[in-house]
Parts: C-alpha cells; structure tokens; sequence
C-alpha cells in the first residue's frame, strides 16, 4: 500500500471518529429528533419554547392546547396536562354547600368529573389517570386546622402549593410546588380569544368560610369569596388531568397530538369538509319522480322502523366502515324541539357523537315538516333514529337500471342509488 492510499485512509478515519464524536455529544445533551412518547416533550426549563411541551388535546371534536409541565405529578410518575386556555364559560366554586370551600364535594368538582369529562373522546377518558390529589380535610376545612387528605380524581384543578408554593403561607400544602411555576409569569391564564380572568385553586383560605385561593388577572395569588352579597362569584376555570408516561403522541405539521386521540373517530372537526362533500359528490337532492322507494320487504333485520329501507341496506353493505358517509334526509311529523335531540345525543357518554345543526341544509317541504339534508355515519343515524327522527337515503339517480334486481346485495344496492327512500339528486 502507497503512502498517498494511507495517508487517504488516515483522514478518513480520523473525519469518522470526528464525525462520531459529534453524535455521541448530541445523544449526551439530550436532544430526541423524534418525539414519540408524551414524557419526551415535557417542560424542563423557561428555555423551551411552549410549543415544544404542547400537546393537542380533542374537546368535543375540536383540537385544544394542553401544556405538558411534569412528568411526576406529586411522585405520581405521570404526566401533568394543563389546559392552556382557561374555560371559556366562568363557573362558581361551590356556592350553596353547607360548607361551600370544601373541594372533595363541590360543584366544580363534580362540573369537572360528570359533566366536563364527557368533552373529550373516548380514548382519552380510558386512557386518563385516576390520579391521587391532596386536599384540605373536611374537618380541616371545618375547624381551621391544617389538616389534608387524598382524593381520587381523573380532572381537576391545581391547587395554592402547587402554583403559589409561599413557604411561609398558613395555607394547607396541598400537593407538591411544580416547577413549572417557578416563572411567575406561567401563572396567567387567558380565555380562548385572549381576555385574561381570575381563576379558582382548589385550596381553601383556613380563615374564611367562604374564601379559597385563586389566581389573579396579572398572575397573582390571592384569596376570593365564595358566595354572598349581590355578586355572581364565578371564575376561570383551568382543568388538569394526568397520562402515562409512555403515552403515544405523534407530530403533524409541526404539532403534537395524542396518537389514539388524533385517530379517534371526529365528528365536528371534519364538519366544514363533510359540507363540502353535498355538492361536491352530489348535488341539492329532490323526491323521486319515478318508481317507488324500496319497498320495507328489503329493509335488513335488526333495524328500526325510523331508518328507511335503502338506508338500512346501504348502512349494511358498509357496516365494516365506521367512518362511511351516507347522504341523508332527515324528519319528524312528531318533533317538538330539534335542538333537545341534539343536545341528547352529543351529551350521551355512550357514544362518540358530536352533530352540528350549523352544518345541516334545510330542506322545504309541502306537508310542512321541517326536513334537513346532510351525510352521516352510521352511528349518527342509529342515534337519530333511536330519538324517533326519521332517516332516509337520498340515491345517487343515475344508476344503470339493467344491473338493478332483488335477489343480490350489488342488485339492491344499484336500486338504492337509483331511487333513494324516494329522494334522488338531479
């Protein structure tokens, strides 16, 4: 071997062990390129940018904020979610108790754990941490001692030790102080559209009997009354809940979401898109001029009587698909108030429904029923259905009749696009 080879050979290895010396400096200072559990993108310093610990979070259907701020809640080794945003509605803490500051059975408590819950999808209710909170005993909260006990909660809000950690407070040490509020300027909150308010902890003041600890506008701990006088004594509310460390997220256009969470069935977020779907797939549908709407013989077993034979044997052919779409009319001679169903069902925890009348196309009839068209699953329809509103298909109209027949599934289907449940498009 020629010395130019070696002398070739050498600078190679030596701009190798260089180069891997980089990437053993790299690994050391910590720096994943890909983040696929929630633990790594956990606050660490006031250097971090917010969105590098935001994670995504589905409400109703709608994509919220979360701050991920520790990943060992109070030793818990759980991952601590704070709701950026403040509620956008103020609630009270709890003002018609016996003993109103005592947080194990206010209202907020059980605004948060019964009602509130039911806003996120299912997956993310399973997958919610039953996390042990610390509060301040009934009898604590009864005879001023500074006495403290454990709860178990899925949701709830953070308390005065937590955020305030004022060592030379009276206060009961609810919890451990979390360093993510070391910055003081973390300790505000605003509402969705940027108005910063007041809101609750869950710590009461062991002077006052109606008075617990709050957050001020500016990012100040202070104390607020409970109940009295001529006011409201409604706050902010800024929910907490606890994931596992190892939770699954995943990166999508530079933000991060809950896998299970981002691939949960989403109804309202796709609402603009399904809209979009009416004119683009068909248009403005019209009754059926020619032959009669299949007939109820062909109607598959385990339906009821509100959703339509063509829809029914339309939902069957693709009962394999959760996420299919059916063109729909919908209407009851019988109903009194169309916004009490759809209230119903989208509060329903059995399901996972969000439906939106914003997004439904009124359609006028002679007979003066109030009809609405739009596409829905098969889920949706079943719901609907189970509230007494009639479901029927809306065909596509151009079907070749010469395929169309009663005795094979692709024989019925072609009928149920030609003619509907008596309503085509044109």
């Amino acid at each position: 071997m020629n010395k130019t080879i070696l002398k070739i050979l050498s600078i190679v290895l030596c701009f190798s062990i260089f180069a891997t010396g980089c990437d053993v400096s790299a690994n050391r200072l910590g720096k994943k390129e890909v983040s696929d559990e929630l633990k790594d993108i956990v606050y660490e310093d006031a250097d971090m940018a917010e969105g590098e610990y935001t994670v995504m979070i589905k409400e109703q259907g709608e994509y919220v904020p979360y701050l991920v701020i520790t990943d060992n809640y109070n030793g818990s080794k759980n991952c601590l979610l704070l709701r950026k945003y403040l509620l956008d509605e103020f609630r009270r803490f709890d003002e018609f108790a016996e003993v109103c500051t005592y947080y194990g059975d206010c209202e907020l408590d059980a605004f948060l754990n019964e009602e509130y819950i039911n806003m996120y999808s299912n997956e993310i209710q399973n997958m919610m941490i039953e996390s042990k909170v610390e509060i301040t005993a009934y009898l604590g909260v009864v005879s001023g001692e500074l006495l403290k006990k454990s709860i178990k909660r899925k949701i709830f809000i953070l308390s005065y030790e937590e955020t305030c950690n004022d060592k030379d407070s009276s206060i009961v040490k609810e919890g451990e102080p979390i360093k993510y509020f070391e910055e003081r300027a973390h300790l505000i909150a605003t509402k969705s559209n940027g108005e910063s308010a007041i809101y609750w902890l869950r710590t009461p003041d062991p002077y006052y009997e109606s008075a617990v600890c709050a957050i001020s506008d500016d990012g100040l701990c202070l104390i607020s009354g409970i109940s009295g006088g001529r006011f409201e004594y409604e706050h902010g509310v800024r929910p907490a809940f606890c994931l596992p460390r190892d939770t699954k997220i995943v990166e999508v256009d530079g933000l991060y979401y809950i896998e299970a969470d981002y691939n949960s069935l989403d109804v309202m977020n796709n609402a603009e898109d399904r809209r979009d779907m009416l004119y683009e797939e068909v248009s403005v549908p019209h009754m059926a001029e020619q032959a009669p709407a299949v007939p109820f013989d062909y109607q598959p077993e385990g339906y009821n009587v509100y959703v339509k034979p063509a829809l029914a044997c339309e939902i069957e052919a693709h009962k394999d698909n959760e996420t299919y779409k059916f063109h729909t009319i919908i209407y009851s001679g019988n109903l009194a108030d169309w916004d009490a169903v759809v209230f119903d069902i989208n509060n329903n925890p059995d399901n996972d429904i969000y439906l939106d009348m914003d997004y439904w196309i009124p359609k006028e009839c002679e007979d003066g029923q109030d009809r609405y068209y739009y596409v829905f699953t098969a889920d949706e329809i079943k719901a609907l259905s189970e509230h007494e509103i009639h479901c029927a298909y809306v065909g596509l109209g151009t079907c070749d009749m010469e395929k169309a027949n009663w005795d094979t599934e692709e024989g019925i289907l072609e009928y149920c696009e030609l003619y509907g449940d008596g309503y085509v498009v044109k």
